[in-house]
């Protein structure tokens, strides 16, 4: 969330009652600065350690379906493999 485009898709999927996460690598950054989420996950957004932190958030889900919305070329390579 710490990019325009992260900032603009958590506000549609919020206005439209989906709860929304955040996974930033800036808690200050003015993307990041935002009420419409659930919380916010600070985390590297490229490679490996995005990839742990997404793994360790996804045990506080306690089974509930998530879908991941990667923002930036980085977290959707990390991702992918």
């Amino acid at each position: 969330m710490d990019c325009i485009t992260g900032l603009q898709t958590a506000r549609i999927l919020a206005a439209k009652g989906v709860p929304v996460i955040g996974v930033v690598a800036d808690r200050r950054h003015f993307c990041a600065r935002t009420r419409v989420t659930l919380g916010l996950v600070e985390s590297p957004t490229a490679g490996e350690p995005l990839i742990e932190r997404l793994e360790r958030l996804a045990t506080r889900l306690d089974g509930r379906p998530a879908v991941l919305l990667p923002c930036s070329d980085g977290a959707v390579l990390a991702i992918s493999r």
